[in-house]
């Protein structure tokens, strides 16, 4: 039998990369590497440089934001099971309750405490931290350091924004 042969130029179709290809795709995976090696270990893995206090503040913010958004779903989601529940005090130990509770558990965090306005105790008419008019039910964070309060439920982006 003869061999087929390809002419000049034309190129053999099938599966796989050429030679090039994959050393243009091993070139592409070393830059990055390099970049994120760099991006790492210029400065951010010392305790207490700028670059690593920026770092763990974004990464508490974000911890805290999605923390609020939680309770605050939870919240919404008890009084949906029951309309009555609507215009009622939802109170933590309802929320994480076994049999009708919408949270396995409460968040918990140093930095931060989350509460429900009203549960336990009379909520001040406005927030501490942001001055804004507190509403039976709204989620409060209150930043341990300074103990300040603010209202998640009617702003979810500046209550978490000073820690």
């Amino acid at each position: 039998m003869a061999r087929e042969s390809t002419p000049r130029g034309a190129r053999r179709s099938g599966p796989g990369l050429s030679v090039l290809g994959m050393a243009s795709i091993l070139v592409v995976v070393v830059v990055l590497v390099a970049a994120m090696y760099l991006t790492i270990s210029s400065g951010t893995t010392s305790p207490g440089s700028p670059a690593t206090t920026s770092i763990l503040s974004f990464a508490l913010r974000s911890a805290c934001e999605a923390d609020t958004r939680v309770v605050d779903s939870a919240i919404a989601t008890y009084q949906a099971n029951d309309a009555l529940r609507s215009s009622t005090q939802v109170t933590r130990t309802e929320l994480t309750a076994p049999a009708t509770g919408t949270l396995q558990s409460w968040p918990a965090n140093r930095a931060y405490a989350i509460t429900i306005a009203g549960d336990g105790s009379p909520y001040p008419a406005r927030a501490t931290g942001d001055s804004i008019h507190v509403r039976r039910n709204d989620v409060i964070v209150t930043v341990t350091s300074t103990h300040m309060a603010y209202d998640s439920t009617q702003d979810p982006n500046g209550a978490c924004s000073t820690l």
